[in-house]
């Protein structure tokens, strides 16, 4: 059954059909655009050492795995060219098993949120949004060529949004969410909300173990750099 917001973000992608400029557009059918990330500035401001909890996770259909649920993640700032994105999250199986990751991000670019992950150059990952307050788009690219374009099976996006400093993962950060805005920002990678080449999954909900990475990375992070996640 598809959530209320599920049920709201497709109706907005329908009534973008029929909108004006480059939604309007038909999506290409071998590959997706790399969008411009956001400012670094902006990034460093509204990204970095705050708490997202993943909404919706996509990519190419067969999908290659079931992504985590209850996925949330905090991006650590080490130096001026490093980051690291320190997540958690449940396997979608009963019992549920909890899963700890440590990403390296490395910039690919001087002035926008581009990074190249686990340093591997042709791993790209963009952060950007109209709206870095409330929510995030994570673009990632599996085998960039250099080119502006990327093939659908290696695409992969991720909405992301701000989950405050309290009830993490509660229904309540849902609300007065800017939807159009959301979806609009897709435009450049040519990727629609709800397009059939892609398995949209609903990954949003509170984790049952986020209270203990709260505190490592309390603990962890007083001098800026985390080098381990524990559970």
């Amino acid at each position: 059954m598809l959530s209320l917001l599920a049920i709201g973000l497709l109706g907005h992608a329908i009534l973008m059909t029929s909108a004006s400029g480059t939604c309007e557009r038909m999506m290409d059918s071998a590959d997706s655009r790399i969008p411009q990330g956001m400012p670094m500035a902006d990034f460093d401001f509204w990204v970095v050492n705050r708490t997202f909890g993943e909404l919706y996770y996509a990519m190419s259909i067969p999908p290659l795995y079931i992504p985590d649920i209850n996925y949330l993640q905090i991006i650590k700032r080490v130096n001026e060219s490093y980051y690291e994105e320190v997540a958690i999250g449940e396997t979608p199986s009963s019992p549920k098993q909890c899963n700890s990751y440590v990403f390296p991000w490395l910039r690919a670019s001087s002035t926008r949120a581009s990074f190249h992950r686990n340093g591997k150059p042709d791993n790209i990952f963009v952060v950007f949004s109209s709206c870095p307050k409330k929510y995030i788009w994570v673009y990632r690219c599996t085998q960039c060529t250099g080119s502006s374009r990327c093939s659908l099976s290696h695409t992969f996006l991720g909405l992301f949004i701000y989950e405050g400093t309290s009830d993490f993962g509660s229904p309540s950060y849902l609300d007065d969410l800017p939807l159009q805005d959301m979806l609009m920002d897709l435009c450049p990678t040519r990727v629609k909300f709800g397009v059939e080449e892609f398995k949209w999954f609903y990954s949003y909900g509170k984790n049952s173990e986020y209270t203990h990475l709260s505190l490592t990375i309390y603990i962890m992070g007083m001098d800026g750099f985390v080098v381990a996640l524990r559970v």
